[in-house]
C-alpha cells in the first residue's frame, strides 16, 4: 500500500552521521517506489473498468436472449484478460452464462486464449466448460495450463456431442506424464476433427496424442520440435479423413525427409501440406516433392523459407502429377 511505504520511508530517522549522499538516495528509492505504486494502481483501476465493461454487455446479451429474442443465434465470445485478474475473473464469467439455460444451449464457440490461468484455472473452467451442450469450438491456446490441467479439461468436455474444434497451441504440454491419460481422453470426443496442437515441445510424445484420433480433418503439429520423430509420429496418425496437415516450423531437415515423404504418401485424402520453415535444402525438398507426386489430391503445399533454386522451382510441374499451389 502506498500510504504505508510512505510513512515506513518518512518515520526512518536519520542520524547526524548519514551524509547528503545517502540521503539523497533515499529519496530516489520513495520517488521510484511512489511511481511503482502509481502506475500499478493505474493498471488496475483501467482493468477494473475493462471488466465491468465486458460484465455489462454479457449482462445486457443474456437479459436480451432471456426476453425471447433470436434463439437460433450464435454467440461467438472471445475473452482475452491477458493479467492475472482476468484469469481469475474467466470461469466466473463463463459460469454466467451456463446460469441462463438459452445461453448454454446456443453458444457454440469459446476463445480463452492468452489468459494464464495455469492448471487451477483450468480445473475450474471445466466444471463450466462441461454445460455447454452446444459447444462446438473451444479455444484454450496459452494458458499454462501445462498436460495436466488440459487433462482435467478434456476430460469434462467429452460428453459435449456437437465439438469439433479444440486449440491447445502453447500450453506447454510436452514432457507431462500424463500425456497417455491425454490422448486417451482427446479419443472419446466423438465428433473432433480440427486439432490444434501447436508449440507445445512434443517432440516424439507427439505420437501417443494423435494416434486413434479417426475424424480428423485438420491437424496442426507445428513447432514442436519433430525433427527426426516426424515420420514416426506421421506413422500413427489416421489419415483417411485428414485434409489439411501442418508440420511447419520442426527442425525438419534434408537426411530425414525421406522416411518423412514416404509417411506422406499414404495420406490418399491431403488436399494441404504446410512445411515451410524447416531447415529442407534444395536435394530434401526435390526428395519430398518426388513423394509428394503420389498424394492425388494435395492442391495447396507450403514452403516459406525453405531453400529453393531455380532448377526446383521450374521442376514442380513436372514433379507433381497435379501441381499445387505453393
Amino acid at each position: 500500500d502506498m500510504r504505508e511505504v510512505q510513512q515506513e520511508l518518512e518515520g526512518l530517522e536519520l542520524g547526524p552521521e548519514e551524509d547528503t549522499e545517502t540521503q539523497a538516495f533515499l529519496q530516489r528509492s520513495f520517488a521510484a517506489q511512489q511511481a511503482g505504486l502509481r502506475a500499478t494502481a493505474a493498471l488496475q483501476a483501467e482493468r477494473r473498468a475493462e471488466l465491468d465493461e465486458i460484465e455489462a454487455r454479457l449482462a445486457a446479451a443474456l437479459d436480451a436472449i432471456e426476453m425471447g429474442r433470436p434463439r437460433a443465434m450464435e454467440v461467438t465470445w472471445r475473452l482475452d484478460l491477458r493479467s492475472s485478474v482476468g484469469s481469475k475473473m474467466a470461469p466466473g464469467l463463463l459460469q454466467r452464462v451456463v446460469d441462463g439455460d438459452h445461453s448454454a444451449r446456443i453458444l457454440t464457440s469459446v476463445d480463452l486464449s492468452a489468459n494464464r490461468f495455469g492448471p487451477d484455472g483450468a480445473a475450474a473452467l471445466s466444471v463450466v466448460l462441461g454445460h455447454l451442450s452446444g459447444l462446438r469450438e473451444l479455444r484454450i491456446s496459452e494458458t499454462g495450463m501445462k498436460a495436466e490441467g488440459a487433462l482435467v479439461l478434456v476430460k469434462s468436455i467429452v460428453a459435449l456431442p456437437m465439438l469439433n474444434t479444440l486449440d491447445l497451441s502453447f500450453n506447454g504440454l510436452g514432457g507431462g506424464e500424463c500425456l497417455p491419460d491425454l490422448g486417451a481422453a482427446l479419443c472419446l470426443l466423438p465428433r473432433l476433427t480440427d486439432l490444434r496442437l501447436s508449440a507445445n515441445k512434443l517432440g516424439s510424445d507427439t505420437a501417443v496424442l494423435v494416434n486413434g484420433l479417426t475424424g480428423l480433418i485438420r491437424l496442426d503439429l507445428s513447432d514442436n520440435e519433430l525433427g527426426w520423430n516426424s515420420a514416426s509420429v506421421l506413422a500413427g496418425v489416421p489419415r483417411s479423413c485428414l485434409k489439411i496437415l501442418d508440420l511447419s516450423s520442426n527442425n525438419i531437415s534434408s537426411e530425414c525427409v525421406q522416411s518423412l515423404g514416404e509417411a506422406l504418401e499414404s495420406f490418399d485424402a491431403l488436399e494441404e501440406l504446410r512445411i515451410g520453415n524447416n531447415l529442407l535444402q534444395a536435394t530434401g525438398t526435390v526428395q519430398l516433392l518426388e513423394c509428394l507426386r503420389r498424394v492425388k489430391y494435395l492442391r495447396h503445399l507450403d514452403l516459406r523459407s525453405i531453400s529453393l533454386p531455380l532448377y526446383t522451382c521450374n521442376c514442380l510441374d513436372c514433379r507433381l502429377s497435379n501441381p499445387p499451389n505453393i
